[in-house]
């Protein structure tokens, strides 16, 4: 596992200041989550980490290797791999050469003249993330048959096949139903420890219920950070999402 930390990290469009001066730490081992209202610069900044946009001015330390410059297929190489970001599967493929096709590309290791199923390690990395997502009894179904919340769990099976050491889940339950939120919950919980990671979230029930950390991004900036309980009873956060400083934490954020 790798931590992963930013220092004035900073970012315009225009006029338009994104990213203010941001600095993090994620810790190796720790579920870091980013929450902030809408126009925050969530995305601006995940982008950044990812590698899909160079930050105007600061620092990203992956480990002890500075990765500022580099682009996403290079960091993805180093183990910083970002999941839900899009629909990334192919429904053509079954559940289990989806993620075979992932942990076959993480290693650089494409080639024609071997057939796929027949790399042993990828085959071996792509069973265990099926088995950590609960995916191994569909592992031979056709990657467009699932539903929606499985599509979703195939997305974390593939970032999981390519041997990651710091995942950025960008808004895992985005569209999920109570029920489906609910199983990917608790299938990150199950992860914890296991994986460095930070979460960008809507569902703030499940912010607190996953978070060792949790970082509050207003205008660009990273205005607070602290336990999920800190945070809970932070009254300059409990302003920013409710407006006042009374009434339950719980559910008031989006953006």
């Amino acid at each position: 596992m790798n931590g992963l930390r930013t220092q004035g990290l900073t970012k315009r469009f225009g006029g338009l200041l994104v990213t203010d001066d941001v600095s993090l730490d994620i810790r190796p081992g720790e579920l870091h989550a980013i929450i902030g209202p809408n126009g925050a610069g969530k995305t601006t900044l995940i982008n950044q980490l990812s590698g899909e946009l160079r930050p105007d001015s600061g620092q990203v330390w992956f480990g002890d290797e500075e990765v500022t410059t580099l682009p996403l297929h290079q960091r993805a190489c180093r183990g910083l791999l970002r999941s839900y970001q899009i629909t990334s599967i192919f429904e053509e493929f079954t559940v289990m050469e989806n993620a075979v096709l992932a942990a076959v590309g993480a290693t650089g290791g494409y080639g024609f003249w071997r057939p796929m199923m027949a790399r042993e390690q990828a085959c071996q990395d792509a069973q265990q993330a099926l088995l950590a997502t609960r995916l191994e009894a569909r592992r031979d179904t056709l990657a467009g048959e699932l539903g929606y919340g499985e599509r979703r769990q195939l997305e974390l099976a593939m970032a999981l096949a390519a041997q990651p050491r710091l995942l950025l889940l960008d808004e895992p339950m985005a569209g999920m139903s109570i029920e489906e939120s609910a199983s990917v919950v608790q299938l990150l919980q199950s992860l914890k420890g296991r994986y460095s990671m930070l979460l960008i979230e809507h569902d703030m029930d499940a912010v607190f219920a996953l978070a060792d950390r949790i970082t509050v991004l207003v205008s660009g900036r990273a205005a607070f950070c602290g336990t999920p309980d800190e945070i809970r009873n932070h009254p300059e956060v409990r302003a920013i999402y409710l407006g006042d400083e009374a009434g339950t934490f719980s559910g008031a954020a989006h953006g």
